[in-house]
């Protein structure tokens, strides 16, 4: 476990250039827990991360900024296994979600216009071991994501997947799945169902290095209450009035998730990225989206660790009235360096990057922090 404080400053700044930005210093405190433990039939992992953040301008909102990430393995009998894992966070003004697995962020989308993100997923997963070579999988999984703005829309989903597998090679290995996924939107805003059918091929290359390349189609079935603007000019004056109708659309969408891992002793690489429909971010509902994420850590010595994270998202609205698309941007970098066997000092840079839309202007957020940092351990702290 560890614990840190820090002093920051935060700029938020406005397109285009020359608008209004709120920025300011502040403190942060909070503390994390980090480990893990194999046995004869399993494993289990946790990483978690929780501060609060206090900001002293008054255009900034104070609140606090988690990240939990938790896996555990077990193997009942020499067939049959079992993997659960949960993912949970808040992100104040944004963030990128750092999992144990790649898939733990499936369904992790901030909002632009709300200062905190929160976000819930479940997952568990039942495997069968026919033979060496064909084995078979079930996975269920629940999320949610709530935003703290009016006028955004969260969402409440559930998931449902059925795999087999077949084992060329000890490397090598071919899958084939169906899913099916279910969103509701808070405010009677929709649903959207969701089925996909892909193929995954997963290949062990040489030096701890894995690729995983999955590709296929999606049918998206979306249907709720649309809202339209509707300029309305009477004796000189201009209003807008509203025009609201049902709305129920079908559309076909490719499929492709592609993932690359790199596991040592001296360093830890993760990208992932993919094209698929998403419950969106609380502006877009379904959403096509087209995304890249990415970790790397790398310890530049025994008393000093290196550590950087990021994605790009594209967001195309597939459900409601929203025409234009949405992107999103961000990096995260972290330095850390023990100064005794228990004390460290630490140096964190996170960027946030919100696209245009329409005719709203885009927002990016950058954060510098600085402070010490007690831990249990004789290692060096990371991003999470």
């Amino acid at each position: 476990f560890y614990l840190f404080g820090n002093g920051f400053y935060d700029e938020n700044s406005f397109q285009p250039a020359g608008s209004p930005s709120a920025s300011g210093w502040g403190a942060e405190v909070g503390g994390g827990v980090t480990g893990s433990h194999d046995f004869s039939t399993g494993s289990v992992s946790l990483n978690y991360r929780g501060g609060y953040r206090d900001y002293q301008s008054s255009l900034l909102s104070s609140g606090t900024d988690q990240n939990l990430s938790f896996v555990f393995t077990k193997a009942f009998t020499r067939r049959w296994s079992f993997v659960y894992s949960q993912s949970a966070g808040i992100y104040l003004y944004g963030g990128t979600y750092f999992g144990l697995q790649p898939t733990q962020a499936t369904f992790i989308q901030t909002n632009p216009f709300s200062p905190e993100t929160r976000f819930l997923s479940s997952s568990i997963s039942l495997a069968y071991q026919q033979s060496l070579r064909l084995s078979y999988s079930v996975q269920g999984s629940f999320f949610l994501n709530r935003f703290n703005t009016p006028g955004s829309i969260g969402f409440t989903g559930a998931s449902g997947s059925g795999s087999v597998y077949y084992r060329f090679s000890r490397r090598t290995t071919v899958s084939g799945t169906f899913s099916h996924t279910y969103m509701a939107y808070q405010r009677g805003a929709g649903n959207t169902q969701v089925d996909s059918t892909y193929l995954t091929l997963s290949r062990d290359l040489q030096s701890h290095w894995h690729l995983g390349v999955s590709g296929g189609f999606s049918r998206v079935d979306s249907s709720g209450t649309a809202v339209i603007p509707v300029p309305i000019s009477f004796a000189g004056f201009t209003f807008t009035a509203y025009e609201v109708g049902p709305y129920d659309q079908v559309s076909y969408l490719p499929y492709f998730q592609g993932t690359l891992t790199h596991n040592s002793r001296r360093s830890q690489l993760t990208i992932t990225g993919g094209e698929s429909a998403t419950p969106g971010n609380g502006y877009f509902l379904t959403a096509r989206t087209i995304g890249v994420s990415g970790f790397y850590s790398y310890p530049l010595s025994r008393e000093t660790n290196l550590s950087m994270g990021g994605g790009f998202s594209r967001l195309s609205s597939i459900s409601n009235a929203v025409s234009s698309s949405f992107t999103t941007s961000t990096f995260s970098a972290s330095l850390g360096h023990n100064l005794t066997r228990h004390i460290g000092v630490n140096l964190r840079y996170d960027f946030v990057d919100y696209g245009v839309i329409g005719a709203i202007s885009g927002r990016t957020d950058n954060r510098a922090s600085f402070g010490f940092v007690f831990n249990s351990r004789n290692v060096p702290i990371t991003l999470f």
